[in-house]
């Protein structure tokens, strides 16, 4: 079995949560909100807090303090925050719930780190994201290695625009792809080469 620490894997996944904990850092030095990243949008938000109103009266409404949503739609990580802070009620709040909930994996992480904080979520989506980055560029990094190839090359794959955007939206794609990576490189072995 292939082993991530083995071979400069660890190396090359740093260089890309270094990368983007720079990005992120200046993000947020400049005076941006990190719910900026969520992408929340206005018409969720209040379609949503109304759908709870009416339909669940007891439910917890989703009200983000002192922050005003600068989009009208928002963009998809706003289902990933709502599936996050109120796990439970979070079809209210979305567009094709059943697709929403099939990615519930990134939500209940940030959920877990945050201790069910709705405060605390937008930073541990960012985190489980940049995390994701990292691990997904560093599995990808021992796969290579184990088959002669430089694993630099796993950089492609970590600085890649879609991996970005991922973190950059707090959307979950990053981690279906972490999850192949880390299956490819567990199932890999020195024995096994073709």
């Amino acid at each position: 079995m292939a082993r991530i620490g083995n071979g400069g894997a660890l190396r090359v996944g740093t260089v890309v949560l270094a990368v983007y904990g720079a990005w992120l850092g200046g993000y947020l030095a400049a005076g941006n909100d990190v719910r900026d990243f969520i992408g929340i949008g206005r018409t969720f938000l209040a379609n949503g807090n109304l759908g709870q109103a009416f339909n669940h009266p007891g439910a917890p409404q989703i009200h983000p303090e002192d922050y005003r949503p600068p989009s009208a739609s928002g963009y998809d990580g706003q289902f990933s925050y709502y599936l996050a802070v109120t796990p439970r009620y979070a079809r209210s709040y979305m567009e094709d719930p059943s697709y929403r909930y099939s990615r519930i994996l990134q939500p209940m992480l940030a959920r877990a780190l945050a201790l069910g904080s709705e405060d605390a979520t937008p930073y541990t989506l960012v985190l489980v994201n940049w995390l994701a980055a990292g691990l997904g560029t560093a599995c990808l990094a021992a796969w290579l290695r184990i088959r002669g190839i430089s694993r630099w090359f796993a950089l492609l794959y970590g600085l890649f625009p879609g991996v970005l955007v991922g973190v950059q939206h707090d959307v979950a794609e990053p981690w279906p792809s972490d999850w192949w990576l880390w299956a490819s490189c567990c199932s890999t072995t020195d024995a096994g080469r073709g």
